[in-house]
């Protein structure tokens, strides 16, 4: 089966150990590997997936290491680009007193975003099964036009694309061009993944039932997950949703529950031609979120973000426990 094909930041979060107090009160950082598009390419190699990462790194200390971590994942980084004269990104990451994290983001000349259609010319997209991407990828150009771009070839080939905005406030050049592309991009992906803080953002609209039939009246036959935190996830397709249940785990750290989400999501999903997808019924659906919820859980369990990403046999053995 072909490789699927995901394109972002790479970057290194540096996690608070204190529960519970925030960026603001914290002292006391670890180094971690993470960047939502790598975390799923990560997420997809633990999965048994073939995955190719695409995404552009300082040739400075941090970039080399980010390149060999993901190497050593078995990401196949044959796309990944280090430029000799910008930097690596870096992330602070804390836990609220509402247990949601909360994110700085360190970007000044920042490789990942100056990734040029020019340093992508040459990538085959016939060579991909699915493509991927999200996040802080779309937020400032020339990376998120180039990405854009990528989109589009994809999609006039008919190839599988997925989409995980992950939306971090602030983190843009422009809201209004952001919004745009956003949009654009919900109505265009086969598969779309959002949280609660992603949907009404795009859909404009606080009442979650609302904001889902605003989003089904975008998404029309397509696909859509949305994540709820601890009161599980939602599947939509064609106006139908179901609601798929939560897991009660002791939670350590959830910075990278979405991402593992999202991989069992796309484990389960590329290699399929978008007919296929279409043809795929909502119960059918709902049990590829369970097993998605499944995944979100026991990374909830765990310290970091990409090293929390579980494999197949441990999503099974969970499900088999519950």
């Amino acid at each position: 089966m072909k490789s699927v094909l995901c394109a972002g930041e790479v970057l290194w979060d540096f996690q608070s150990r204190s529960c519970y107090e925030g960026l603001g009160k914290s002292s006391i950082f670890v180094k971690n590997p993470g960047g939502s598009p790598a975390n799923v390419a990560v997420g997809l190699s633990k999965l048994g997936v073939e995955v190719t990462f695409l995404g552009k790194v300082g040739k400075d200390t941090f970039g080399v290491a980010l390149v060999e971590t993901l190497q050593r994942f078995g990401v196949n980084t044959s796309r990944m680009i280090l430029a000799n004269d910008m930097k690596t990104t870096l992330a602070f990451v804390a836990i609220n007193e509402e247990g949601k994290p909360e994110y700085e983001f360190y970007r000044e000349n920042a490789a990942d975003t100056y990734l040029t259609i020019e340093e992508v010319k040459n990538l085959q997209v016939q060579d991909y099964s699915l493509f991927h991407t999200g996040s802080l990828a779309l937020t400032r150009d020339p990376t998120a036009s180039t990405l854009m771009k990528l989109y589009a070839r994809f999609h006039d080939e008919h190839i599988l694309t997925s989409l995980d905005p992950n939306i971090r406030q602030g983190s843009w050049d422009d809201e209004n061009r952001y919004m745009t592309r956003l949009k654009t991009l919900c109505r265009m992906v086969d598969i779309l993944k959002l949280n609660e803080a992603d949907l009404h953002y795009i859909t404009g609209e606080k009442e979650l039932e609302v904001a889902l039939e605003k989003l089904a009246d975008m998404r029309k036959e397509k696909i859509t997950f949305v994540t709820l935190g601890e009161k599980g996830s939602l599947v939509m397709k064609n106006h139908q949703i179901r609601q798929i249940k939560g897991f009660k785990v002791r939670v350590v750290d959830t910075t990278g529950c979405g991402d593992a989400y999202m991989a069992a999501v796309l484990a389960r999903l590329h290699g399929r031609s978008i007919l296929e997808l279409c043809e795929l019924r909502i119960d059918e659906l709902e049990e590829i979120a369970l097993f998605a919820s499944a995944a979100a859980s026991i990374a909830a369990t765990r310290l970091g973000a990409m090293g929390t990403m579980p494999t197949f046999r441990e999503i099974e053995e969970f499900l088999e426990r519950r």
